[in-house]
């Protein structure tokens, strides 16, 4: 009985043993399993804060693109008034051109005129 009794202790003891080693085991794994979490938790919220630059990026590359479009339409627009310009400025010119040929001969005309006049009244 006393032997049956020992065995019964070292079974028992044996168990809490194991029972002990499990535990400890299990601890270990809750641990390795809140670490893993925190670290989803962690790279969640880094791929979200990611999320936010990548859609604040977009956000600012369209801004960009809508105003470089806006520029592109202006500069065009300025070329083409440009453009305009100096062909009217050359028309002008050409038209100012003329009319200095006009007074010029408009001047010889009058000075021939009034040379007549002079010899004719004398």
């Amino acid at each position: 009985m006393q032997n049956e009794l020992q065995q019964q202790i070292n079974s028992c003891e044996q168990v809490a043993s194991e029972k002990q080693k499990a535990l400890t085991e299990l601890k270990l794994r809750e641990d390795e399993i809140i670490k893993l979490k925190h670290g989803i938790t962690r790279n969640n919220k880094m791929r979200e804060a990611i999320q936010r630059k990548l859609q604040n990026s977009e956000d600012l590359r369209l801004d960009i693109e809508q105003k470089r479009d806006a520029f592109k339409t202006k500069a065009h627009a300025l070329e083409k008034d440009r453009d305009l310009a100096v062909k009217m400025h050359e028309t002008d010119k050409k038209q100012v051109d003329e009319l200095a040929r006009e007074r010029e001969i408009l001047n010889k005309n009058l000075l021939k005129v009034r040379k007549n006049f002079n010899h004719c009244v004398l």
